[in-house]
């Protein structure tokens, strides 16, 4: 599995641009994004939190705190043997997606896959 995003938020930092052999895609080779790979168990639920904190301006005597952050907590239920790439955005919304990598010798298929939101402190976010 896959996890592009944009910030390092979310991942430790001895996993980011880790790599365990899975196919290369689009967001994946983008150095705008930080990539890592990571073995999860299948037929279990996996919950991924995704944050985007507010920008802060320093300058003069006042902090400006733009409200332009977000968070999500998305769960799926991976398949067995199945190469998946989540990507969380925040250009130019908040936005995250999940894809299964469907490769064969010929071509490579992205497969939309569906989150479920889950919630925090029994709060939907």
């Amino acid at each position: 599995m896959v996890a592009n995003v944009q910030m390092a938020i979310g991942f430790e930092k001895n996993l980011n641009n880790k790599k365990i052999g899975m196919p290369e895609t689009a967001h994946s080779v983008d150095k705008n994004f930080v990539t890592s790979e990571i073995y999860v168990a299948a037929n279990e639920p996996i919950t991924f939190r995704f944050l985007k904190p507010n920008t802060v301006l320093k300058g003069g005597a006042y902090d400006i705190v733009l409200k332009d952050g977000c968070y999500m907590k998305k769960t799926l239920i991976p398949e067995p043997d199945a190469d998946y790439e989540l990507i969380f955005t925040d250009v130019p919304q908040c936005l995250a997606t999940a894809h299964k990598i469907v490769k064969t010798n010929e071509s490579m298929t992205m497969v939309p896959v569906e989150y479920k939101d889950t919630t925090d402190c029994g709060r939907k976010r």
